[in-house]
């Protein structure tokens, strides 16, 4: 058995993890808002406006900025 699921959300998603960097988060202008009150302000830095390929107006980006493991921060 196997699943698909398609659309605008999941399309978007996953150009967003193609933007992103290791160990960043990248996330949409609609799901800052939804975490807003659950993630402090210093947490979370503005990417701008940026076009997905397949959209045709451009989306705001935020990063969730998160503690690096000890192995990623030491480059091992």
């Amino acid at each position: 058995m196997s699943y698909t699921i398609i659309g605008n959300a999941v399309n978007s998603a996953a150009r967003l993890m193609q933007l992103a960097q290791p160990y960043e988060i990248l996330i949409c202008d609609q799901v800052y808002g939804e975490l807003r009150d659950a993630v402090p302000p210093e947490q979370v830095e503005s990417r701008g406006d940026v076009t997905l390929r397949g959209r045709a107006d451009p989306i705001k980006v935020y990063c969730v900025k998160v503690p690096l493991p000890a192995e990623a921060s030491s480059g091992t």
